[in-house]
């Protein structure tokens, strides 16, 4: 689109003057057959909403692509303090986050980290934890402890998944023997692929 020009006080604005700055507003449409009818050869660079869909698209010179509202990148946790001295060989769930899939958002990817903190019992032992993404296990770290002393050991976890296209729950997890859990934390980031 060439620039406009400017306008002096006392000359007719023509209608090519007009069309200029119509196309370079948001124009508004009930439905794509609407704006087709009634703006059959768009430029590019044009942008229009439509009403029955609720979106903003842009003319790329060759079709009518959506503006994302959605962002590109989401960030979010949770982190529960329960002191579970009862810990067994069989996985627990801890602090849990739901993650929703915005909408705009075809697939994407989640990291998520966090830690498992334990406090050690009189008798050696020993905790694990990992992460959960939707029913995907990742990786279980351990700690061991044996000094027979009641201190805290902190167990940082992480897992990674990808292509994924629908709500994911996202929960710390634990298990141990002789130790008792005193705080467990996750964390993630939500990235949109398509």
């Amino acid at each position: 689109m060439p620039e406009i020009a400017n306008v002096v006080s006392g000359n007719t604005i023509t209608s090519a003057w007009g069309n200029q700055i119509r196309d370079r507003t948001i124009q508004r449409y009930a439905s794509v057959a609407a704006r087709t009818a009634a703006h059959p050869s768009p430029t590019e660079g044009e942008l229009s909403y439509l009403q029955d869909l609720n979106v903003v698209e842009y003319y790329n010179g060759s079709a009518w692509i959506p503006i994302a509202a959605a962002p590109a990148v989401m960030l979010g946790g949770a982190s529960e303090a329960v002191f579970d001295s009862s810990l067994s060989a069989s996985f627990e769930n801890g602090a849990t986050v739901t993650f929703v899939k915005p909408a705009g958002w075809a697939t994407y990817e989640i990291l998520a980290w966090g830690s498992v903190m334990f406090q050690e019992a009189l008798s050696p032992g020993g905790g694990s934890a990992r992460i959960q993404i939707g029913s995907d296990n990742g990786t279980t770290f351990a700690i061991q402890t044996g000094d027979n002393q009641p201190l805290d050991h902190e167990c940082s976890i992480r897992h990674h998944r990808t292509g994924l296209s629908t709500d994911m729950a996202i929960t710390a997890q634990y298990s141990g023997s002789s130790v008792a859990k005193q705080h467990s934390q996750v964390n993630y980031i939500a990235t949109r692929l398509t």
